[in-house]
């Protein structure tokens, strides 16, 4: 497993990372989890890939934006 703690501008957040077991690797590539305390918003963006991400959320509401919908931003209580 890789872990790594990183500290910035916009706070302070952890991750944690490793390979998913070989009987599931045809179906799942692995397991990536953060923990954040930000104290501003930050913009991610993602590369297209051939993955689906799941979201699951234990802590506090988030919001998130899609960049191409134009909608805004829109708080996500139970991801």
């Amino acid at each position: 497993m890789r872990e790594a703690e990183y500290v910035s501008e916009f706070g302070r957040w952890n991750e944690a990372e490793r390979s998913s077991d070989l009987h599931l690797r045809r179906y799942v590539h692995g397991y990536f989890g953060t923990s954040s305390s930000l104290e501003r918003s930050v913009l991610e963006r993602h590369l297209p890939a051939a993955e689906i991400p799941m979201m699951l959320n234990f802590g506090a509401a988030h919001s998130g934006q899609d960049a191409h919908s134009g909608s805004g931003a829109q708080r996500l209580d139970h991801a």
